[in-house]
């Protein structure tokens, strides 16, 4: 719930502030009557792009240190007893 409400309400504000004209109705301002084209490009195309590079950065920040971290255990290595079990349990179960 926390990560999916700022997204929207600071996208929206950042949407805002590329709005050049503002309705106004009893002197409280509305909705946005236009926007500056260039701007608007602008942040919905780069917000998308920032937030996925961030996201791939982090990504592969994690996938480095995990894989480095890993490296020193073999246990995901099987004897062939082991790998004759398994095959066997396998073949009977299918």
């Amino acid at each position: 719930v926390l990560g999916a409400i700022p997204g929207p309400i600071a996208y929206g504000a950042l949407i805002d502030q590329t709005c050049i004209l503002w309705s106004s109705k009893c002197g409280k301002q509305g909705y946005c009557l236009e926007y500056d084209h260039i701007g608007l490009a602008k942040v919905v195309l780069g917000v998308p792009l920032a937030v996925r590079f961030l996201t791939t950065a982090c990504f592969a920040l994690s996938w480095f240190f995990c894989r480095r971290r890993g490296e020193g255990n073999n246990s995901t290595d099987l004897n062939d007893k082991d790998c004759e079990e398994t095959r066997c349990i396998y073949e009977t179960t299918i």
